[in-house]
């Protein structure tokens, strides 16, 4: 297979202060453009892998799709209906890829996704008849996008544990021969640095494990 130099990117991943120099890595005669946030599958990756790219994009994106929300409630669309049209539409765009950065966003990017379903659930609901983000959960029975991304993400784990091809990924600890008051079906990974630590596979195995 001959790689198309058009449509080759590079992207450097590192955790240091200074940014060392890099070789330039070319095809043939075609310098490849380095660049520090690159697409892959829908998802934007950045060379320190932090999720500002992508927990933006969601939120961009889920964002303009509120209109939609607007539309219907002025031409008065039934409170079912409204509730379908953000599970379909919008609640999406806020999920996508959910296992791959869910455990590693911030406290602050997790609330800004909040605030996107707080904003739906008001044009639902009625800015009038808003009483606050609990309580629409109850009324609308919906559970919270973080509960969701953890479900997902438990889901996850189980079906890489089944799979057979992938079971490897997640090793099981030897059952010692005594009852233990604590213990561990899954062994977690050791993790020297948060950032492993906080990484997909390490937080799926503490899933399945409580």
């Amino acid at each position: 297979m001959q790689p198309n130099p058009a449509k080759c990117n590079v992207m450097h991943v590192h955790f240091m202060r200074n940014e060392p120099n890099y070789v330039p890595l070319t095809i043939g005669d075609n310098v490849l453009e380095e660049k520090s946030v690159v697409k892959l599958l829908g998802v934007l990756l950045q060379k320190n892998m932090k999720w500002d790219y992508q927990v933006n994009e969601m939120i961009s994106k889920s964002s303009r799709r509120l209109f939609m929300l607007y539309i219907l409630k002025r031409y008065g669309a039934p409170r079912d209906d409204l509730v379908f049209t953000y599970i379909t539409y919008i609640r999406p765009l806020l999920e996508y890829a959910s296992p791959l950065w869910h455990s590693a966003i911030t406290k602050q990017q997790c609330t800004q996704l909040e605030f996107v379903k707080k904003r739906a659930f008001k044009i639902i609901i009625g800015y009038n008849n808003y009483t606050g983000y609990q309580d629409t959960l109850e009324i609308l029975n919906i559970t919270s996008l973080q509960d969701r991304r953890l479900g997902v993400l438990a889901k996850f784990g189980s079906s890489l544990v089944t799979s057979g091809r992938f079971t490897s990924w997640i090793p099981e600890n030897i059952k010692p021969e005594r009852t233990l008051r604590s213990f561990n079906k899954y062994c977690v990974p050791r993790c020297r640095t948060n950032r492993y630590g906080n990484s997909t596979l390490p937080s799926a195995i503490r899933i399945l494990n409580k």
